[in-house]
């Protein structure tokens, strides 16, 4: 609902008012002043609800500060001067996935290989700058191709060497790199790994269920909604698309002073790097940034009562499209 706001505030603002391709590439809460959020008491009024808006429009990167309260914009760096991009979108990596297939020298280097193009699948991998001094300018991504051929799990069936360069903003393709055309694609033999196709899983002799019990229920209290209290602990707990978890406020009671004082105002993961350190032209770029490049939060998957978590837990969610993937 309030992100329906922010996006009927924007479209009335100068930045969204012309047909330049744009995109919200973030909507989150803009949090107050530290010392305001350490100040607050419940029963206080609430500070007005604000959001902090990235959006690309016309090739560039925007930051907007949306009040809704007052549906206006409080501030706008247009553009941002800073270096860097915006989180990829998943209509983004959409476009990225289908872009190759309408590119005449990709179709002709898949069918010089063998492989039929309606086995391939396409899929961003690292967005970045890769050394081009004309691209340093572009938001661009790599994309790498599988074969789909008799197995579900594409990913040990890749079409080694062959990457494309893909432009995010122009969904165009800048360049295709092919140094694999020696390299044979993976057979599809012994791919599968699901449960219910390796050999022999119908003799193995199944394992009992293992159940957690508390009789007397869960040792924690959850106040407000937000508000958790477990053992000498207090902390508050949030789903965030970007980080994926975020503790803050964390308190603790000393039992030998009999205070309660502070212990940190705010932590998460601020990012996972994955390097693959592999020099090979195919290879260099995969360079995972899992939090800026994609969201730890948007690409939650949702969790199963009793299968993912136990007893008594309580499920939060991450976005209203996933609501189920937090235990807490």
């Amino acid at each position: 609902m309030e992100i329906n706001k922010v996006r009927s505030i924007l479209s009335s603002h100068a930045l969204f008012a012309s047909r330049v391709p744009h995109s919200l590439n973030s909507v989150v809460l803009e949090e107050p002043d530290k010392n305001l959020v350490r100040q607050w008491e419940k029963g206080d009024q609430l500070p007005p609800r604000k959001a902090s808006v990235i959006a690309r429009v016309g090739g560039n990167s925007h930051l907007l500060i949306v009040d809704l309260s007052t549906s206006r914009v409080d501030q706008a760096d247009s553009p941002v001067p800073e270096s860097g991009y915006p989180i990829v979108t998943s209509e983004e990596m959409d476009s990225a996935a289908s872009a190759p297939f309408s590119n005449a020298d990709f179709n002709r280097t898949i069918n010089s290989r063998g492989v039929n193009l309606t086995d391939v699948i396409c899929i961003p991998i690292s967005s970045g700058w890769f050394g081009n001094k004309d691209d340093n300018t572009k938001r661009v991504t790599k994309i790498q191709c599988f074969s789909t051929q008799d197995t579900p799990n594409f990913y040990m069936r890749p079409i080694e060497g062959l990457t494309l360069l893909f432009d995010l903003d122009t969904k165009r393709i800048l360049e295709i790199t092919d140094t694999g055309q020696s390299i044979p694609v993976p057979g599809s033999t012994n791919t599968d790994y699901r449960y219910s196709t390796l050999p022999n899983h119908d003799k193995t002799r199944p394992l009992n269920t293992i159940s957690l019990e508390q009789p007397r229920g869960p040792s924690f209290v959850i106040e407000d909604n937000h508000l958790v209290k477990w053992a000498n602990w207090e902390f508050h707990l949030k789903p965030d698309p970007r980080a994926g978890l975020i503790i803050s406020q964390v308190k603790i009671h000393d039992p030998d002073t009999q205070e309660t004082r502070e212990v940190m105002y705010k932590g998460f993961v601020s990012e996972l790097f994955v390097p693959y350190m592999d020099p090979s032209e195919a290879w260099y770029f995969k360079t995972y940034m899992d939090a800026g490049e994609y969201g730890f939060g948007l690409q939650a998957m949702p969790l199963e009562p009793l299968n993912d978590c136990p007893r008594n837990a309580i499920l939060l969610g991450v976005t209203p499209s996933i609501p189920s993937t937090v235990c807490r």
